[in-house]
């Protein structure tokens, strides 16, 4: 399991918040420590929005890492 992540890299390179994602339909986010992509969750009843990696997206290396 990995860590939840508030902040990442647009498909720019520019940072945002989840709260700023939520505002939008789609969009490619990026991990800023790693590079590797994010998947963008939306807020639920109960939980705010968050970016979260997936291991099919993180190398053997990044999953030591970040695990």
């Amino acid at each position: 399991m990995y860590e939840k992540s508030f902040i990442s890299h647009n498909a720019y390179g520019h940072p945002i918040s989840t709260l700023t994602a939520q505002r939008y339909s789609d969009g490619e986010y990026i991990c800023h420590p790693c590079g590797s992509p994010l998947v963008f969750h939306r807020s639920a009843e109960l939980s705010r929005p968050w970016f979260e990696h997936t291991d099919a997206d993180l190398s053997e290396h990044e999953r030591q890492h970040h695990s």
